[in-house]
């Protein structure tokens, strides 16, 4: 692809050449000049990603001017939102809350699965029912926030990497059996987790905090 600028940093659009199901989640990106001359380095940041093309901004760094006609090739990775998290994502897990035993661990995240009534938060266009990632921290991390009405989950949660940072978010998930409880055996339809209703069975929900 041809491209020139006056400037140090320039918009361009480019279309994807495979039809998506769905829009990306995340895009990374490469551009560098088909023949380099040990000179002109570019930073490339994906700034709008579309369902059938995505902008990026082209920013020459190795000085302050913008660049003649240049062929560049672009490389790039299309990811959604569970290719994301499996490619990138890391969980940590700690055993030592009331009791003795100290162990502890890193993991990749191997699949991620959206079962019950609802999708995977994530995956959710309203962003009405989408977390939202904290401003503030708790031990040194930031958390998921929810909006406490009908457990709805509120905003947008942003896997997207920052400079500087290392957020860890740990996840809790919690089987109950309230169900068996004489008090509501029939009453099953009032109780609901937090990713579907009650199924007067062994129920699962998921519980997102602060490390």
């Amino acid at each position: 692809m041809n491209f020139h600028s006056t400037t140090r940093k320039l918009s361009v659009k480019l279309d994807y050449k495979i039809c998506l199901d769905s829009m990306p989640y995340y895009i990374e990106a490469t551009a560098n000049p088909k023949y380099i001359t040990g000179v002109e380095k570019f930073n490339v940041t994906v700034i709008q990603i579309n369902f059938y093309n995505a902008v990026l901004e082209l920013e020459r760094i190795d000085q302050d001017s913008g660049w003649g006609e240049m062929l560049f090739i672009v490389q790039w990775a299309i990811y959604h939102i569970s290719d994301y998290i499996t490619s990138t994502a890391t969980v940590q897990y700690r055993v030592d809350y009331d009791t003795d035993v100290k162990i502890s661990g890193t993991s990749s995240v191997s699949a991620v699965y959206g079962e019950g009534l609802s999708p995977l938060p994530a995956l959710q266009n309203n962003s009405l029912f989408q977390p939202r990632l904290s401003q503030e921290r708790q031990n040194g991390h930031r958390f998921l926030v929810f909006d406490k009405t009908s457990n709805k989950l509120i905003t947008n949660l942003d896997l997207n990497p920052k400079n500087g940072e290392n957020d860890l978010v740990t996840v809790f998930i919690v089987y109950r059996v309230d169900n068996l409880k004489e008090n509501i055996k029939n009453d099953a339809s009032n109780w609901q987790g937090l990713f579907g209703t009650h199924n007067s069975g062994w129920d699962k929900f998921i519980v997102l905090a602060s490390d």
